[in-house]
C-alpha cells in the first residue's frame, strides 16, 4: 500500500480545528472592516457620532435660551432704565386723603423693590417747587402712570387736571395709564356717580365749564381702559404682585417698541442674533438630517 506524498500533502482532507476555524473567522471579519469607511447602522461608533451631534444641538439650544431668559423674560431681564425723554419709569397718580401711608406706599416700596423708577409727590418732589408745575412735568417724563381711583379721588382738582395730563400724554407721547379701581366700582368712575356726584356737583359750581368738562371726559376715558378692581380681590398683598407684575411687563414692552423705531439694532438684539444664525446655519442643518453612517463624523 502506497502511502501519500509528504511534498503534496491532501490538506482537503485534513479538517480545521474549531479555534483555528473561529479565529480565521475574526481575521477575516476584522480585514472587512477595515475596507469599510462607514460603520453599519446601528454600530457603536454610528451612535456616538449621533450623540455627538444631539449634544452640539442641544448646547446651541440652551445658549439660545439663555439669552432669551437674560434679555426678554421680564422676570429674569433687569430692567433697563427710561430711554430718553422719560426719566422715570411710573408716575403715581392718587388721592393723598385716601391712599397715602396705606396702599399707595405698599405699591411705591414694591415698585421699588422691583427695579421700577417711580415717581410719587411726597418722595421726589423737589424742594420749593410748584406742586402742579412739577407733578404735570414728571408725568410726561414718565413711561406710565398707575391710577389709583378712589372714593375721594375726584374732590382733589390736581389729580384731575394730572388726569388730564396723563391721558393726553397717551396719544401724543405713547403714554400708558393704568388704572386701579381701589373700592369704586368703574360704571362709578364712567357716570361720576355713586362718590364721585357730590364732587363734581361741586366742581360745577367752582370752575369753569371747559376745565370740569374735560375732567368728565377724562373720567370716562380712564374708565375705559383695561385695568384691576381691588373688589374683587381678598388680598392688597396679592393686588400689589398683580400691579406690579403688569407695570414691569409695560415698561419692557415700552422699551421694546422704542428700540424698534431705531434704526441701528441694539448690542442685545446682536448677540441673539448671532445665536439664531448659528441656530439656522448650514452645519447645524446638516447635523439634523444627517443619517446614521453618514458624514465623516462616523469613519474609524
Amino acid at each position: 500500500m502506497q502511502s501519500p506524498s509528504k511534498e503534496n500533502p491532501d490538506l482537503s482532507a485534513v479538517p480545521t480545528p474549531p479555534s483555528d476555524s473561529r479565529r480565521a473567522k475574526e481575521v477575516a471579519r476584522g480585514q472587512s472592516m477595515e475596507k469599510v469607511d462607514l460603520p453599519l447602522k446601528g454600530s457603536g461608533t454610528a451612535r456616538k457620532s449621533r450623540t455627538a451631534a444631539l449634544a452640539v444641538i442641544y448646547a446651541a439650544m440652551t445658549s439660545l435660551w439663555v439669552l432669551s431668559s437674560m434679555y426678554l423674560h421680564p422676570a429674569v431681564q433687569r430692567l433697563p432704565p427710561p430711554p430718553p425723554p422719560w426719566r422715570y419709569h411710573a408716575f403715581l397718580n392718587f388721592r393723598g386723603l385716601d391712599l397715602r401711608n396705606s396702599f399707595s406706599d405698599h405699591l411705591y416700596s414694591a415698585l421699588k423693590r422691583s427695579g421700577v423708577r417711580a415717581f410719587r409727590d411726597d418722595k421726589d418732589m423737589p424742594r420749593g417747587a410748584n406742586i402742579s408745575e412739577a407733578l404735570l412735568a414728571a408725568i410726561e417724563a414718565s413711561m406710565i402712570s398707575v391710577v389709583l381711583l378712589s372714593s375721594n379721588y375726584a374732590s382733589s382738582p390736581s389729580c384731575l387736571d394730572e388726569l388730564v395730563t396723563i391721558l393726553r400724554c397717551r396719544h401724543k407721547m405713547a403714554h400708558r395709564p393704568l388704572p386701579v379701581f381701589y373700592q369704586v366700582s368703574p360704571e362709578d368712575v364712567q357716570d361720576q356717580s355713586g362718590p364721585f356726584k357730590r364732587d363734581f356737583d361741586d366742581h360745577k359750581d367752582i370752575y369753569t365749564y371747559n376745565r370740569v368738562d374735560g375732567w368728565i371726559k377724562a373720567m370716562q376715558a380712564v374708565a375705559d381702559l383695561a385695568g384691576w378692581n381691588l373688589e374683587r380681590h381678598n388680598s392688597e398683598a396679592e393686588a400689589v404682585e398683580i400691579i406690579v407684575s403688569r407695570v414691569v411687563e409695560a415698561i419692557h414692552s415700552s422699551v421694546k417698541e422704542r428700540q424698534l423705531q431705531t434704526s441701528s439694532p441694539t448690542e442685545d438684539g446682536k448677540v441673539i442674533a448671532s445665536v439664531r444664525k448659528v441656530l439656522t446655519s448650514d452645519f447645524i442643518r446638516e447635523l439634523v438630517t444627517r443619517k446614521p453612517g453618514e458624514g465623516q463624523m462616523c469613519k474609524r
